[in-house]
């Protein structure tokens, strides 16, 4: 029975695999040289469109606003082939977001996969102070100490809310019941 299953196993598994996306893992050192540029960019606008770029199938296609160039070749808006996950190659991007992204060039098309260095703006500390110093320049992640000082204020209007809503309670409490004082034994 085991010997079996084991074989329906093997031999079902291998026949079921899905289309994954296979490369080894590249940091940002690596692809430094090898990138056609590397941008800080809002993802703008998103859309449903594929393609295959080189090895890569992507599935969709986003315009994004570029802010900073470390290698000076693109700027404005520019359409870039991406993915939304689901087994296609392209890097996973959301509109509305700041990434530094890592783009390579296929004939005219560009393009960002999985298996590039890309990260969210926040939290691409690292990446901008390696590429500043790598090539010379001089960007700085702006708006995180607004998006800090919001978080603050969220979370001091959240505090104070729970503080006016336990004390209605409290003093409802007291009204309804009076000041009750709990038994010995519970």
């Amino acid at each position: 029975m085991k010997f079996n299953l084991l074989f329906l196993l093997v031999i079902i598994i291998p026949a079921t695999s899905s289309h994954a996306c296979q490369c080894p893992s590249r940091g940002i050192v690596y692809e430094a040289d090898r990138a056609f540029d590397i941008v800080v960019a809002r993802v703008i606008t998103e859309k449903e469109d594929t393609i295959t770029c080189g090895e890569f199938y992507l599935d969709h296609s986003f315009m994004i606003q570029i802010e900073f160039s470390y290698k000076g070749h693109l700027k404005g808006t520019q359409k870039i082939f991406a993915g939304q996950g689901g087994g296609p190659c392209g890097a996973i991007l959301w509109t509305g977001v700041d990434y530094l992204l890592v783009v390579q060039k296929d004939d005219d098309h560009l393009y960002a996969t999985m298996c590039n260095d890309h990260a969210y703006l926040y939290s691409a500390d690292y990446h901008v102070k390696f590429l500043n110093q790598y090539y010379n320049k001089d960007y700085h992640i702006t708006g995180r100490q607004y998006f800090i000082a919001i978080m603050l204020l969220c979370l001091v209007v959240a505090s104070g809310a729970c503080i006016v809503v336990f004390n209605y309670y409290k003093r409802r409490r007291i009204s309804v019941y009076g000041n009750v004082t709990r038994h010995p034994a519970f």
